[in-house]
């Protein structure tokens, strides 16, 4: 959160201040995602991007990552915040609303690049 204070993603409401995301717009809970994935121990769709070695790239690429179908029907909580950052205790990804034009159109902000891999030094201590 924006006071640096870590909350579960279910506890997060509209209103809320995200560290680097900003004001939260709205929560959700995503019903139907075909494909789950774990990444550093956090549950999240496989279609989701993070921020790895500069870049957001979708979890369903990441080698780390550990795909499975979601026969289940497990709901995963979203939300969506006005910068579209979400920042977790594991990695900085992208909020659910972030297309894959999106994604690729950040991917070519280097100066936004850098700002996030300066701050994942300092949040992770240099360990990505």
């Amino acid at each position: 959160m924006s006071d640096g204070m870590w909350q579960n993603i279910e506890d997060i409401k509209p209103g809320d201040q995200c560290y680097l995301g900003g004001k939260v717009l709205s929560t959700q809970n995503v019903a139907n995602v075909p494909v789950l994935a774990y990444y550093k121990d956090i549950l999240m769709s496989a279609e989701k991007s993070v921020f790895v070695d500069g870049l957001f790239i979708k979890v369903k690429d990441l080698p780390d990552s550990e795909l499975y179908e979601n026969s289940l029907d497990i709901n995963i909580v979203g939300i969506i915040n006005e910068n579209h950052i979400l920042v977790t205790e594991t990695h900085i990804g992208t909020d659910i609303s972030y297309s894959q034009m999106e994604v690729n159109e950040i991917n070519s902000n280097k100066q936004f690049l850098n700002l996030l891999d300066q701050q994942s030094k300092v949040l992770y201590k240099g360990d990505r």
